[in-house]
């Protein structure tokens, strides 16, 4: 139990350091306030540019993989350090550095938990998502089912049964974060339904 705790706790920690923030802070902007409203890289690349966003990419990346691997390295079962990969996937959506206000969807740093834990599962699906987003010009449904398929890779292959949970927890905390990010706009329609599978699919409400 006091490893789980430990798990969760450095996990979040590292998950919480906003690069994307920090990035807009030393050109003197807040990324919050631009675009899309996010402190991931694709916000990032929509106000910054190309090189920023591929240096928040790659540290929000190594948020997922750099406190399991400390974990690992302490001889901590890889099942109870990978809660912190889901852990610090929670911490860049709601930072405790900015008030539990992120506005993130966690991409990049999922990408780095499912890499590190599946490399061939990740790899797999990360390549279906680049596919679709060149066909479909958009990332909003491609990351959705770049979330979804993984834990179908991993019945697929011969991995352990505790990494389909974890795949599978990785895409619940997509859906509820797209949900939860999306609530103001769903308020004062009619169609609430539509409107919440619509969050799901698309990250926005038309």
């Amino acid at each position: 139990m006091l490893y789980i705790i430990l798990s969760i706790i450095v996990g979040y920690f590292f998950g919480s350091i906003p690069f994307g923030y920090i990035a807009g802070k030393l050109v003197g902007r807040d990324i919050r306030q631009e675009g899309y409203h996010r402190i991931g890289a694709s916000n990032v690349y929509s106000v910054l540019g190309f090189i920023p966003a591929i240096f928040v990419f790659f540290g929000d990346f190594f948020k997922g993989v750099i406190p399991i691997v400390i974990l690992r390295s302490f001889g901590i079962s890889e099942p109870v350090a990978s809660i912190a990969g889901l852990s610090a996937i929670l911490g860049h959506n709601w930072p405790i550095f900015l008030g539990f206000k992120g506005e993130g969807r966690g991409l990049a740093t999922s990408c780095g938990v499912l890499y590190y834990l599946l490399p061939l599962e990740a790899i797999c699906g990360f390549a279906i998502f680049i596919l679709l987003s060149i066909i479909l010009k958009s990332t909003s449904l491609p990351t959705l089912i770049f979330a979804c398929i993984v834990p179908v890779l991993v019945l697929l292959f011969p991995e352990p049964l505790w990494t389909f949970g974890i795949s599978l927890s990785v895409s619940l905390i997509l859906v509820f974060t797209r949900i939860i990010g999306g609530l103001k706009q769903i308020e004062g329609r009619q169609d609430k339904r539509n409107a919440v599978l619509h969050l799901i699919l698309y990250d926005s409400v038309r």
